[in-house]
């Protein structure tokens, strides 16, 4: 239960990590400016994956399936089977009753030839025609079973592969729905390690499980392996995510942190919706759209190979040899002078083995 009490903070020295300002530490410049660049990927990544399964689950014009053994062109199926909605257009998920075969039909329909009509069947046949029937229940309507596709975008959204039409569109829900419940449960579970494992540890680790999950949406077959691989992307861009913003912002100086913060997470948010209106306007295969529209993804762990930890959790965790280092090379990249760091890094070795001296020191001045 640590995430719910403050007990897991019991060691960890808040006060001197948040006791400097990077600017005074090693400088703001280039070295700032690569994080910046691992928040713009972050925000493009995570925005993409977010919208990834409205992408490739569009909507695609269907109608009921036309039985086998009718020999009759898929428009004369519709205006003699297909129900009509008030508007007057034909329905997606209804058909006539007296057009839906009896179930003989259908157990015997793959044994039959597709245009033969046998007797025991024939007046289930004739009395889809109009004209043939006498029923002043003619008109009442089922829902459909089976669903036929618009040829031209079937193959366009996953809609058409898994029939997630009429009754079972929730499935489309669905799988929105595990996308975001495996980020809240990654949040919620990672919370109460951040701590203890560190920043970077997390980065790197989640960007492996998110390109990982990726290439597992790309060649799922089945529905509920596809949510699964949804469910592990959504966990794994969640942490992603929280923790391209968290190691930059401990990064950055306290004058620059909101601005340049807020304004790159905007772009990439920005670059993620035109990459959208893009890759929609190409008429493709659902699951090379998905591949494509992902594919900037690969990008994430080249470029998460020249991050380095965080230098307040390193101060916070007491690991003062390991935050020099990184202070250091911060500063080299920033052109900042390293005896000022080395003297910042000293006067926190000294609050971190006497506090309270340091403290009333500071009162003092």
């Amino acid at each position: 239960m640590d995430l719910l009490f403050l007990t897991r903070l019991a060691n960890v020295d808040l006060h001197t990590s948040e006791s400097f300002d990077c600017e005074e530490c090693f400088g703001h410049g280039p070295y700032q400016k690569q994080m910046l660049f691992l928040i713009l990927l972050g925000t493009l990544f995570t925005h993409s994956q977010t919208l990834v399964v409205s992408l490739v689950t569009g909507d695609v014009d269907h109608w009921c399936k036309m039985p086998g053994g009718f020999n009759i062109s898929e428009a004369d199926w519709k205006h003699i089977a297909i129900a009509r909605e008030t508007d007057g257009r034909f329905s997606s998920c209804r058909v006539y009753e007296r057009c839906k075969p009896p179930a003989e039909h259908d157990a015997s329909e793959s044994t039959q030839d597709v245009h033969a009509v046998t007797p025991t069947v024939s007046s289930w046949y004739n009395r889809c025609f109009p004209d043939q029937v006498q029923d002043i229940n003619s008109t009442r309507d089922a829902p459909c079973e089976a669903w036929d596709y618009d040829v031209h975008t079937a193959e366009s959204s996953a809609v058409s592969t898994w029939d997630m039409v009429c009754e079972r569109k929730v499935m489309r829900v669905v799988l929105a729905s595990m996308q975001s419940f495996g980020g809240v449960v990654a949040l919620v579970l990672v919370g109460s390690i951040a701590d203890y494992i560190g920043r970077k540890t997390l980065l790197l680790g989640s960007a492996i499980l998110l390109f990982i999950s990726t290439i597992c949406t790309f060649v799922a077959t089945g529905y509920a392996y596809y949510a699964m691989a949804r469910f592990l992307a959504g966990a794994s861009v969640a942490v992603n995510g929280f923790f391209t913003f968290i190691l930059p912002f401990e990064s950055m100086t306290h004058a620059h942190r909101p601005q340049q913060v807020l304004l790159l997470a905007v772009i990439g948010i920005a670059l993620s919706e035109v990459w959208t209106v893009v890759i929609n306007l190409i008429l493709m295969d659902w699951r090379l759209k998905q591949v494509i529209f992902l594919a900037p993804t690969a990008l994430l762990l080249p470029a998460l190979w020249f991050v380095r930890e965080s230098p307040r959790w390193l101060v916070a965790r007491g690991m003062l040899d390991a935050a020099e280092v990184v202070m250091m090379r911060a500063a080299t990249i920033n052109n900042f002078p390293l005896p000022a760091t080395a003297c910042l890094v000293q006067k926190l070795r000294e609050h971190v083995k006497n506090p309270a001296v340091c403290e009333s020191g500071d009162r003092a001045r």
